[in-house]
């Protein structure tokens, strides 16, 4: 465990030194208020004056203040250290170890006082040394009663940083939000008047070619899924059936390019009607697929299969790669942007892996729907 930095803890205590020295202060004056009191009714005559006038004489104040002074500066330390130990969730021993010093301290203080102020009492160490066991027991109640204090005090502290985090990445992600609906609102305004031109297209074409009719209509529903996901968003997801047939209407707007040429197969099984994922996460794989991979090969077919099962949603996808004599330019934009978006929902409970090689690129994607 990393050593604690005094330096720091001077000068940055979660319980400041006038707090120790002020409870100290207090429970002094009852002890003491208690004992004048007590002297003050004695029935003997002279041995209550003799303890009077010892309680008002300058020695017993002198050692009032010394013992407030140590007694406050090891309070300080105490207090502090038990609440280091507790927000960095130390082990038993590190507890155990400062408990023992501060019981040390504390009988060490008591011997101190009793030497130079108390030498009949301070004899009985030697004498009698049960009788100082009621000071080592006093010792362990005080050094308890501060662990009980700073540990329940930490755990509140950690339970307000904790929802005070909560608070202000909720905020953000409020404020995230309003901005990319608002982005998104100023980006639907151009899409949408090229969503319409392609309805318009698509009726012209009707009379003259079935296929390029059937083209812009694919490319319409694909632009419309694109515009109004968010309109259909749950937490962030979409049902993953809406997701499927976006994908596979990718697939059918490429097959249009290559007509029999084209072989690309996809699969789905398992998938569940209320089934969620975050959108735009299978379409990327796709789409890199049929960017990069050779679609025209009967005998190495690009392939998809997506599978659901105990809850876990599996993607694989396979492609022999393209052999262009001009290599087809690549950001990467599109997988990291992808992993990133899945790093930040699911964290790390996704697996996503890509293997290379000289002529097959190969993508497995597991994901939990829950």
């Amino acid at each position: 465990m990393k050593a604690i930095d005094f330096r720091e803890l001077l000068h940055h205590p979660r319980f400041s030194f006038w707090k120790i020295a002020g409870f100290v202060f207090g429970v002094q004056f009852i002890i003491n208020a208690l004992t004048l009191y007590t002297n003050y009714n004695l029935p003997d005559t002279g041995a209550r004056m003799k303890f009077l006038n010892w309680q008002m004489s300058r020695e017993y104040l002198l050692q009032q203040l010394i013992s407030f002074v140590l007694v406050s500066a090891l309070g300080f330390l105490i207090f502090n250290v038990f609440y280091i130990l507790t927000a960095r969730k130390a082990g038993i021993k590190s507890f155990i170890s400062v408990s023992i010093l501060g019981i040390l301290l504390i009988w060490l203080i008591d011997i101190g006082i009793n030497y130079f102020y108390y030498p009949e009492t301070f004899s009985k160490l030697f004498t009698a040394p049960v009788a100082y066991l009621l000071d080592i027991l006093s010792g362990v109640f005080i050094i308890a009663i501060a662990l009980l204090i700073t540990i329940k005090i930490a755990r509140a502290n950690d339970v307000t940083t904790r929802n005070r985090e909560l608070e202000l990445l909720n905020a953000r992600l409020e404020l995230e939000k309003k901005e990319a609906d608002f982005q998104l609102l100023k980006a639907q305004i151009n899409p949408h008047f090229l969503y319409n031109s392609l309805n318009y297209l698509y009726a012209g074409a009707l009379p003259v070619s079935d296929k390029l009719a059937e083209g812009i209509l694919t490319l319409s529903e694909i632009m419309k899924y694109s515009f109004s996901t968010s309109d259909h968003e749950v937490n962030g997801k979409v049902l993953l059936k809406d997701e499927i047939s976006y994908v596979e209407k990718v697939i059918k707007m490429n097959s249009l390019r290559f007509n029999e040429h084209f072989h690309v197969t996809f699969n789905a099984s398992g998938v569940g009607e209320t089934d969620r994922i975050i959108p735009f996460v299978l379409i990327t794989i796709v789409e890199n697929a049929l960017k990069y991979g050779e679609v025209t090969d009967a005998n190495h077919p690009v392939t998809f299969n997506l599978e659901i099962s105990n809850g876990e949603l599996n993607f694989e996808g396979s492609n022999k790669k393209r052999n262009l004599h001009t290599p087809v330019p690549s950001t990467g934009l599109g997988m990291s942007n992808m992993i990133s978006r899945l790093k930040k929902r699911y964290a790390d409970r996704f697996e996503l892996k890509v293997t290379e090689t000289a002529d097959v690129y190969s993508v497995k994607l597991k994901i939990p729907l829950h």
